[in-house]
């Protein structure tokens, strides 16, 4: 009899080798599928991030805004003697964009 318990024991607790499988198997496997899904997922965002941001990139910048400002000039001799007189000059100002992040 303590013959046969040594051989049927060992049989017993690998019964996976045989084809058949325990609860301690199935939530072995359990395990390893959502750990799987869990790196599955996060690989997948990180996929959808890169190609969102090449996207974004590739995407054509709209051309800058500007402003113009008329800025008088008062009569006025300059650092060579010349007379200039008064006018006015108009000067482009970037306008400053809304930061998104």
């Amino acid at each position: 009899m303590c013959g046969l318990a040594l051989i049927v024991s060992p049989l017993c607790s690998s019964c996976s080798l045989l084809g058949i499988h325990t609860n301690g198997d199935l939530k072995e496997e359990s395990k390893k599928g959502y750990q799987r899904g869990l790196l599955e997922g996060a690989a997948r965002e990180a996929r959808r991030a890169f190609y969102e941001e090449q996207l974004e990139r590739e995407r054509p910048k709209p051309p800058p805004e500007l402003e113009y400002y008329k800025v008088p000039i008062p009569a006025h001799v300059d650092e060579d003697g010349v007379k200039v007189e008064a006018h006015t000059v108009t000067v482009p100002v970037l306008k400053q964009q809304a930061q998104t992040h």
